[in-house]
């Protein structure tokens, strides 16, 4: 529908498709997600996941960086492998590394830079939102791995450390019966 269009539309301008919004969103997950964890699980584990945070990024851009999406080798690789394939990953589906996100925007500058009366305005404006798309979907992800690599480490179940991560701060595959519905007016 037109309203559904419209909203949906205005929640990515101001979020997803918005360069501003991508420091305060990885500021707003860390710190919400430090905060759970610090309620759940106290300062020891809290200190534990925030020096990881940094590590947990390098693997995530790894192995998106990777054309066939291998998994980084070691004890960090095995851990993504499960972390994804045990559906604790949220946000957007397509997470790029920086150096892809280097590489298209190599690739999409030499493309504006030969622009023809047949150049599609389209293109340009999917170059730009997969680059967007990229760096929200890395946030979005990061500190949930970390926190998901500490309960594992702290012995929690496989399932336990999943659910976990994917509920650390904000789950946007969670909708409820009425989600849908009410996304169309919010």
């Amino acid at each position: 529908t037109f309203m559904e269009y419209t909203t949906n539309f205005m929640r990515s301008v101001f979020t997803q498709y918005n360069p501003a919004f991508i420091p305060v969103n990885f500021v707003r997950d860390v710190t919400a997600g430090l905060i759970n964890i610090n309620t759940d699980f106290g300062t020891k584990v809290t200190a534990d996941v925030l020096k990881d945070i940094i590590k947990s990024g390098s693997t995530l851009r790894k192995y998106y960086a990777s054309d066939q999406k291998v998994f980084p080798k070691g004890k960090d690789g095995d851990l993504l492998k499960l972390y994804i394939e045990n559906g604790s990953r949220t946000g957007y589906s397509s997470l790029k590394t920086v150096d892809e996100v280097k590489k298209e925007l190599e690739e999409f500058t030499q493309d504006v830079t030969k622009v023809d009366p047949q150049f599609e305005v389209k293109k340009i404006v999917t170059g730009v939102t997969d680059v967007l798309d990229s760096w929200n979907g890395s946030i979005e992800n990061t500190v949930r791995f970390a926190a998901f690599k500490k309960l594992l480490d702290m012995g929690k179940s496989l399932d336990e450390a999943s659910i976990y991560a994917k509920d650390l701060t904000v789950n946007f595959n969670r909708k409820g019966s009425i989600g849908n519905a009410l996304n169309t007016y919010f």
